[in-house]
């Protein structure tokens, strides 16, 4: 997943891992992953929106209830979720719920 975020931080791989791979399976490896993994998804979809706003939100939003279960996650307060992870899923639905 390391080498995920880091293919998605440059903006020639964004068209392609779009091409290969949906939003939908970021979103679940944000929901049901390791900590590790959570903070790895959550840097690729922001890295995502930096690239193409629209689209990446767009197909976040066509996932079922991702809104709802990522704001239930960042607003956990037991140990299940670090403050990296809190703070990326923060930056996530604000950029979410600006439109």
């Amino acid at each position: 997943m390391m080498i995920t975020t880091q293919v998605v931080g440059c903006n020639e791989s964004v068209e392609a891992f779009r091409m290969v791979d949906r939003v939908s399976i970021l979103i679940n490896m944000v929901i049901g992953g390791s900590k590790r993994t959570r903070e790895n998804n959550l840097a690729v979809l922001l890295n995502l929106i930096k690239s193409d706003r629209d689209k990446t939100m767009g197909d976040i939003k066509e996932v079922d209830r991702a809104k709802a279960t990522i704001r239930a996650l960042a607003s956990n307060d037991d140990n299940r979720v670090s403050m990296r992870e809190k703070s990326k899923m923060e930056a996530l639905l604000r950029v979410l719920e600006s439109r």
